[in-house]
């Protein structure tokens, strides 16, 4: 920045800045929340215009007291709230400060006021009054905005830096030259990207700039890097009148959660009773502790004593933390769902459910974090509530319910929430729901999509596969999802072996797979989680195991043959040995029944379902089992004779196995973490998977 000359006088004196918020009002003004408001706030303009008779004289203090009470963000520096978030840029794009619309209009103005002048500047004198009167109140106007936008120069600091940034290849060029704002900004930039070497650099800097702030922005740079333990020690030594203070205990409180250090926690807590909390956020980080904890009496002693009544709740709060809460109680009741799922893979009914004693300790765990929401969810995890209702219906109630969690009674109306609720009905096995709402909402999902949120192609590609696996794709989105796929899947000789592999459904859903991972060595995603791009793969891959070879196998044995098979062996068996067999069988041979009914253009059967075949018929089969003998005999009409010594090797059985399942399929499917590494792997294991397939399954 230039010595002596303010971040407004860079604003208008440098074109580049105006130019940039040109194109910021134009994309805003295509979408008609961010229209809506530009609107708004030009309505109020013309209150302090002046008009003709008063000569069009701006009424400078009476706007600016009203910008200034309206437009400018208040922060309580008493508020117990993570004002880090938004420094990382997680608060989401729909949270645009009333000051960036001024900013937004001021370079409207500008630009229309330079394009009448250019365009009047021989005939200016001699335009109709109505004309030059619409002109006057345009320059009045941006009049208006200057007065009052050159007074806050740390804002527009905000705004110059982030654009300066994008200028430079790396975040110390011209390092000497910035002034403390700016080193602070691209700090900043640095900690979003992980660039822990780059983001110390700039914090000496800081300190050498302006000592006695860095403690607070070194606690930043390692709580973004995951180093918990090193972000309290640093947030700890932020001093209580520091104007980072209250923020600072935001931070500690969350790391505290993250590593299930419970009593730290409270003791956290009892140390700032002056400050003020949000509700929301202690109830979001109350619900993290206990996924975190390992769980004890005394535990939950302690988490008695952190309950509301002992602390000052802020009135009027951010709806930010509510709607993080209400994801994560969504994901919760996903995760638990996950779990019983996988028991329903082997038995239909609840009190069959073959669950070891650590998923009964998990489900109470989550039971344990439910309970903490203000409603109660807690019970639809519960085994008696399930084992009295029937499985599906209890599945359905709880995903209306959460429909209702996430977009009608949730005053955060941020994207996330409609993206949650998505991939919610696909993680809950519901694909028609969510294939039909990918469709219906289309249009919608076009706007966010123009708003920034990049994660609704995310979105697009899955219901792209999952829709070219059942061989129905929606135009809108087969248009979207194909016109932006710029990659040539048959350029890799590998990459064409795996695609001549594949049945037509299959090969349509690679491609948009392989666009989804393509996108993603663009993008920095190394940090980021890849569990979609995971889960899309898998998704293919039990597909392709269905259509290949489950399919066709016991298509030509027959459903009648299947179950009359089945009737006629468990009629010989009695006692545990007759419950045992049907707990076996029961749920596949009804799901294949399903399947045969709906000429297989339903949902196939699962990875659980998959994985629970394989083993019946596998290479430790029981040999006195009829049904499993059955199925056996007839392997040589899907599988070569390679194939039929790898099957009795366990190759199928290698591929749906838990290991498998847990390390690539479940985490996505259950709303937990997966590195982009992860997601590498998995593609690998997926194209070195259907490459086998290619070569032992009969064609």
């Amino acid at each position: 920045m230039g010595k002596g000359k303010s971040y407004f006088e860079r604003l208008i004196s440098e074109d580049k800045y105006i130019n940039e918020l040109m194109e910021m009002y134009t994309k805003m003004m295509s979408i008609r929340r961010f229209k809506r408001k530009l609107e708004d706030i030009e309505k109020e303009l013309l209150w302090y215009t002046g008009d003709e008779k008063n000569m069009f004289t701006p009424n400078y203090r009476g706007f600016y007291d009203h910008a200034k009470k309206n437009y400018i963000p208040k922060v309580d520096n008493t508020v117990v709230q993570p004002q880090y978030k938004e420094l990382l840029g997680e608060s989401g794009v729909n949270d645009i400060p009333d000051f960036v619309y001024c900013l937004v209009l001021y370079g409207f103005y500008v630009l229309e006021e330079k394009r009448f002048i250019n365009e009047h500047k021989d005939d200016f004198f001699t335009l109709p009054r109505p004309i030059i009167r619409e002109f006057n109140i345009l320059h009045c106007k941006k009049k208006l905005l200057s007065g009052f936008l050159g007074k806050f120069d740390p804002l527009i600091a905000v705004f110059i830096n982030a654009i300066d940034s994008r200028e430079v290849e790396y975040l110390d060029d011209d390092i000497s030259e910035l002034d403390n704002r700016a080193i602070k900004h691209r700090f900043m930039d640095a900690v979003r990207m992980r660039d822990r070497s780059m983001a110390f650099k700039l914090l000496g800097r800081i300190r050498e700039l302006d000592i006695g702030e860095d403690y607070y922005f070194e606690a930043l740079a390692h709580y973004v890097n995951e180093e918990y333990t090193e972000a309290i020690r640093y947030a700890d030594k932020v001093k209580s009148d520091n104007i980072d203070y209250a923020s600072a205990v935001a931070l500690k409180l969350e790391c505290y959660s993250i590593l299930g250090r419970l009593s730290d926690y409270v003791k956290c807590i009892d140390e700032n009773k002056n400050l003020t909390f949000e509700s929301w956020h202690i109830i979001y980080l109350l619900i993290s502790m206990i996924l975190n904890l390992d769980v004890s009496e005394n535990d939950l002693d302690d988490l008695q004593s952190v309950g509301l009544d002992n602390i000052k709740v802020k009135a009027d709060e951010s709806p930010y933390y509510e709607g993080m809460t209400r994801r994560l109680i969504a994901n919760i009741l996903v995760e638990g769902f996950g779990i019983l799922d996988a028991m329903q893979s082997y038995s239909q009914e609840v009190a069959d459910f073959d669950i070891s004693e650590e998923q009964k300790a998990h489900l109470m765990i989550l039971q344990l974090a439910l309970s903490i929401f203000p409603e109660e969810y807690g019970k639809y995890l519960d085994l008696d509530y399930i084992s009295k209702h029937e499985y599906a219906a209890v599945k359905s109630e709880v995903e209306g319910k959460l429909l209702r969690l996430l977009i009608d009674y949730n005053s955060d109306r941020s994207f996330e929430n409609l993206k949650a609720a998505f991939l919610m009905q696909l993680k809950l096995g519901n694909v028609d729901a969510f294939i039909n709402n990918i469709n219906s909402n289309f249009d919608a999902l076009m706007k966010y999509l123009d708003m920034g949120e990049s994660s609704v192609e995310e979105i697009l590609q899955l219901a792209y596969i999952e829709g070219a696996l059942r061989g129905d794709v929606s135009e809108k989105v087969k248009e979207y999802v194909e016109g932006n796929a710029h990659i040539d899947l048959s350029a890799d000789i590998h990459d064409r072996k795996v695609i001549r592999l594949l049945t037509n459904e299959g090969k349509i859903a690679y491609e948009a797979a392989e666009w989804q991972f393509s996108k993603s060595n663009e993008e920095d995603y190394g940090w980021k989680d890849a569990g979609m791009i995971s889960l899309g793969y898998f998704r293919i891959l039990e597909g392709e195991l269905n259509n290949q070879f489950v399919i066709p196998l016991l298509s030509h044995i027959g459903y009648q043959n299947i179950q009359n098979t089945f009737d006629a062996y468990v009629n010989t068996l009695t006692g545990n040995a007759k419950k045992d067999y049907k707990h076996k069988w029961t749920t596949i041979i009804s799901k294949y029944k399903e399947m045969e009914n709906s000429n297989f253009a339903g949902d196939l059967f699962m990875l659980g379902n998959l994985d629970h075949l394989f083993k019946a018929i596998g290479s430790n089969y029981d040999s006195n089992d009829l049904l499993a003998k059955l199925i056996r005999d007839n392997l040589d009409v899907v599988l070569t004779d390679e194939g039929m010594e790898e099957f009795n090797n366990g190759f199928f059985e290698g591929i749906t196995n838990d290991d498998v399942r847990n390390k690539f399929r479940n985490p996505p499917a259950h709303t937990k973490y997966l590195s982009y590494s992860v997601a590498c792997e998995c593609r690998d294991f997926f194209q070195e998977t259907v490459l086998r397939l290619g070569e032992i399954i009969k064609k």
